[in-house]
């Protein structure tokens, strides 16, 4: 036995005359199999709330229990299907700190007057289904070769610490509440989890709820759930792994953030109605190879969703552009591209900002190079408008006749190209010198960035 359990074996001296009527049929329960039904079927006599006044044989102190699970006298054995207790008030610590158990643990709507400690243990199975806890402390040690769960009314009243655990099974908290306004809720960090994580259902958290670096070999569903975190971050996701994010119909305080920080999960499944307030969403670095239907998958709907992040990451935009082009959806990938472009340039100093708005008016970045080709034809167009033959005056009085306005407009339109006109041939009128001048100066604008734009696309294929 461990040390701290030296205070245990007070109790189990001389069980007879040492432990209480329902530490008695503990024991014996425990050697059948059975549950300790200690509940008596009323529901208001039965709620936590009144645990404080229980009758006597209603309450079991936690070093019976931990002699049990750890079955250390052969004279108390346990069945293969574990400790079961329901409706106990657990008086004194349940220290299972560094024990190895073997059976489960099930106590269930029962109420704690001290956190229970399962630092450094290897437990078979914990259930706390509809208990009430001060707290539950675990560590990197803690080592679960099933399921944790934590449901049905679960509440702890103080921080969850489940940091770095190994569960072999699913952490299942749905339905359960976790309350530390002040401080963290829940903290998995670093949790390793084969199966899957819930986090839904009626579950409540007030405070943080923390998954730094958790790895989840199946979903992590929360939907159903509600965060809320006034000083801050309700849940943090920062570099979670997850096969998928179920997230829809989540209830998010409008002062809450939610941090998806370098996350990675293969598949996400949300719902606009649980995406937190703008500015509370921290989405740089987060990946994901698919967004799944009933998911809103129209790029407006995306481009709302990045947009509620208040910091401009390249990365958001270009994965969601890559996530259409898989889809086959072209024509939104491009959507996305110009936004970040349009949002890039938010970032630039006032010269270089109004160059790249310039830039995204006329050819929208690279992405539209039609803008650019459009905008020369209307050039051409009003230069023929603007050019007919009866206000054109030659430059060399020698020359006579020989004039297109066609063939002008295009001269002076593309600057590249030179057919003579613009050389021999100019308007009459100060105003119709100003719009040649102006014609010559929008043509060698839209022409460059037609040819920015067309060699850009053919880059990017």
């Amino acid at each position: 036995m461990a040390p701290d359990d030296l205070v245990g074996l007070e109790y189990v001296a001389d069980p007879a005359s040492l432990l209480t009527a329902g530490e008695l049929r503990l024991v014996e329960a425990a050697r059948r199999g059975e549950v300790l039904d200690l509940t008596t079927g009323d529901r208001d006599e039965d709620g936590l709330d009144r645990a404080g006044a229980w009758e006597e044989d209603r309450i079991i102190r936690g070093p019976v229990i931990s002699v049990l699970c750890r079955q250390v006298r052969d004279d108390w054995p346990v069945h293969h299907l574990g400790v079961r207790v329901r409706g106990a008030r657990i008086a004194e610590e349940l220290n299972l700190r560094a024990a190895t158990v073997t059976v489960p643990v099930e106590i269930t709507d029962s109420s704690f007057d001290v956190s229970p400690d399962v630092r450094q243990a290897r437990l078979q199975h914990l259930v706390l289904a509809g208990s009430r806890v001060p707290g539950l402390l675990g560590d990197d040690h803690l080592r679960v070769e099933a399921n944790v769960e934590l449901t049905n009314g679960f509440q702890a009243t103080g921080k969850v610490w489940l940091v770095g655990a190994e569960i072999g099974g699913q952490l299942a908290c749905s339905g359960g509440s976790f309350t530390n306004p002040d401080g963290n809720a829940l903290s998995c960090d670093g949790i390793r989890v084969i199966g899957d994580v819930f986090l839904n259902e009626g579950f409540q958290a007030t405070g943080q709820v923390r998954l730094l670096g958790a790895e989840s070999g199946g979903q992590l569903d929360c939907s159903g759930g509600s965060f809320t975190n006034p000083s801050g971050i309700g849940l943090n996701l920062q570099e979670l792994h997850a096969s998928t994010l179920l997230w829809r119909h989540v209830h998010f305080d409008p002062t809450t953030r939610l941090s998806f920080l370098h996350a990675q999960v293969g598949t996400l499944v949300d719902d606009r109605d649980s995406w937190p307030a703008r500015g509370n969403l921290d989405l740089e670095g987060f990946a994901y190879e698919r967004i799944s239907f009933p998911s809103p998958l129209e790029v407006e709907d995306r481009l709302d969703w990045i947009s509620r992040d208040p910091e401009f990451h390249p990365d958001t935009y270009e994965r969601l552009a890559t996530h259409y082009q898989a889809m086959g959806r072209e024509q939104d990938a491009r959507i996305v591209a110009i936004e970040k472009q349009r949002r890039r340039t938010e970032t630039f100093a006032a010269l270089r900002k109004t160059a790249h708005r310039l830039w995204g008016l006329v050819a929208a970045y690279g992405y539209r190079p039609g803008r650019a080709a459009i905008a020369l034809a209307v050039l051409m167009a009003a230069g023929c408008a603007i050019f007919t033959p009866g206000v054109m005056q030659a430059t060399d009085p020698a020359v006579v006749g020989g004039y297109n306005q066609w063939i002008f407009s295009l001269d002076t339109v593309l600057p590249v190209i030179d057919f003579g006109q613009a050389d021999v041939w100019l308007p009459e009128g100060a105003w119709r010198m100003l719009c040649l001048w102006t014609i010559i100066a929008a043509g060698w604008l839209f022409a460059v960035a037609l040819v920015a734009a067309v060699t850009g696309t053919l880059a990017r294929h």
